[in-house]
C-alpha cells in the first residue's frame, strides 16, 4: 500500500515538474534579442505605411518588446492589426495582433492587454507625416 501511494506521489511530482519546465508554457517576450538598429523597415499593414525612420522603428520595437505574453492555443478570428518587420539581413517577420493575443511565426501568445491602439497611434502619426 505504501509503495502504491509513493509511486502515485512520484508520478504527480514528475508530471508537475514537466509541466512547469515545459518551455512552451513559460512567459515570453517578443524580439528580446533584437535591437531596433537591426531592422531596416517596418510596415503597418492596416495603414499601408512603411517606414525606415529609426524613431518610428524604435517605437514599434519598444511596443512589441514591452508585451507580456504567455503561450496559448491558436485562435482564428477576424480583425487584426498586422505589422511586418524587415531585418537588415533580409529576414521578415509578421506580427498579427488582436485585442487579446498576438501570432508570430505560427505561434500564438496571450497578451496582458490590447496593444493595437498603441500601434494605431504610430500609424496615425506616420499618416499625418506622410501627408506633409
Amino acid at each position: 500500500m505504501k509503495r502504491k501511494v509513493l509511486a502515485i506521489a512520484l508520478c504527480i511530482v514528475v508530471v508537475l515538474l514537466l509541466f512547469f519546465a515545459c518551455d512552451e508554457w513559460r512567459k515570453t517576450t517578443l524580439l528580446e534579442d533584437v535591437d531596433s538598429t537591426m531592422i531596416s523597415k517596418v510596415t503597418l499593414c492596416n495603414f499601408g505605411i512603411t517606414t525606415t525612420e529609426p524613431e518610428y522603428i524604435k517605437k514599434v520595437v519598444d511596443i512589441l518588446q514591452s508585451m507580456k505574453l504567455k503561450k496559448t492555443i491558436p485562435v482564428d478570428r477576424d480583425g487584426s492589426f498586422d505589422v511586418d518587420i524587415y531585418y537588415q539581413n533580409g529576414d521578415v517577420s509578421r506580427f498579427v495582433l488582436r485585442t487579446d493575443c498576438v501570432t508570430v511565426e505560427g505561434k500564438t501568445y496571450k497578451c496582458d492587454r490590447d496593444y493595437c491602439e498603441d500601434l494605431r497611434k504610430i500609424g496615425k502619426e506616420l499618416s499625418k507625416e506622410s501627408k506633409n
